[in-house]
């Protein structure tokens, strides 16, 4: 990822404003500034289908900013938006923003030097150029998947008809039956099916020789698959259960929120480390409503965590266990996505609801 060759969109309802965060940015080139009006940004998100970044300068949360970050986040939901101040950010705003899919706030002011504020807008980029590079691969897969399954389910059909139209003349032939003019209606389906394969073959000389190395593990298509109507349609309260995923190693911690939720709708599921925290992703995907984080975890391996929820569950709210939300740890994890924290000594009607306000957190 070079960072001056990627596009940066950088908004302000003043000119100077724009200039000036440039220069702290350190752009040389790829940059769009502008003021006052939001047209270019909208036709900008109409075409664009690559990496930029957006960076929309903030004094209040006013009508204009906030239908600007909508519509960024609504249809470029891969490329980082970043809110710029020259003025402290409030908490409850910050997280608020947070939750809305902000990648990140950068604040200048003379506790944050140049090269932190650099640093720390690398950082948000390299995340999101990872998760866009991800995006990019699973769409080339499908849409290589796409193509063989075209061709697949195509080729079914023209094969039969070309068998049928076979047999067809066989049977003429084996009861002595005069063709007449069924031979040239015969003709004209033969050569319209022979010209849909002779298309299909200029389609093949055209796509990529590995076609079949791309789509290895994406379902496939299939219309042999008999309807299985032995299926229930009545679920009971255990189908309808949400898993709460714990990741913590500390056995008090783990006992107390069990005892807390007592709701027959949640189910806990714990996890002693973030390897296991990574498996469990993978096979509650469509079942986890909250995850609750210890955050005494090393900062590398909540950080990598973060990352890959951000890829697989988007709208899944992270809630941190600790202590207080000024620590270090605590405050860079939130600035990273996490949704709030659960203070110790845990308290039950605080935790029901966080929990609670899981269905509600990404429409904040």
């Amino acid at each position: 990822m070079n960072y001056q060759e990627i596009p940066f969109y950088i908004w302000s309802e003043e000119e100077n404003i724009c200039k000036t965060i440039c220069d702290l940015l350190g752009r040389r080139e790829h940059t769009f500034c502008e003021s006052s009006t939001d047209i270019h940004l909208n036709e900008l998100l109409e075409k664009q289908d690559f990496f930029n970044c957006f960076v929309f300068h903030i004094t209040e949360l006013n009508a204009k900013l906030n239908g600007m970050i909508n519509n960024t986040v609504k249809k470029n939901p891969f490329c980082p938006l970043i809110l710029f101040s020259f003025n402290e950010i409030s908490g409850d705003l910050y997280q608020k923003l947070m939750r809305r899919g902000i990648t990140d706030i950068l604040v200048f002011d003379k506790n944050n030097s140049q090269a932190i504020l650099r640093e720390n807008l690398l950082k948000s980029l390299n995340i999101k150029w990872k998760l866009f590079r991800r995006l990019e691969r699973e769409r080339d897969k499908i849409f290589k998947a796409t193509i063989v399954t075209a061709h697949h389910e195509i080729n079914q059909p023209l094969t039969v008809i070309l068998n049928s139209i076979g047999l067809m003349k066989i049977e003429f032939e084996r009861k002595k039956i005069s063709l007449g003019s069924s031979a040239k209606f015969f003709d004209y389906i033969i050569k319209s099916t022979n010209r849909i394969q002779q298309i299909l073959d200029q389609f093949k000389k055209i796509e990529d020789p590995k076609l079949q190395e791309y789509t290895k593990g994406v379902p496939m298509i299939s219309l042999s698959e008999p309807i299985n109507k032995s299926i229930s349609l009545k679920k009971t309260k255990f189908q309808n259960q949400k898993s709460i995923l714990i990741i913590s190693n500390n056995p008090d911690d783990r006992i107390s929120i069990k005892q807390m939720i007592t709701n027959e709708i949640y189910q806990p599921v714990f996890v002693n480390d973030v390897y296991q925290a990574l498996k469990s992703i993978n096979n509650l995907l469509n079942k986890i409503h909250v995850i609750i984080l210890d955050s005494e975890f090393s900062l590398v391996e909540t950080e990598e965590l973060m990352f890959e929820i951000k890829v697989h569950m988007l709208n899944i709210p992270v809630f941190l266990i600790g202590y207080s939300e000024k620590s270090d740890k605590v405050s860079r994890l939130i600035r990273d996505g996490a949704a709030g924290l659960i203070k110790k000594p845990f308290d039950k009607k605080q935790l029901e609801q966080m929990i609670n306000s899981a269905e509600n957190i990404v429409s904040v």
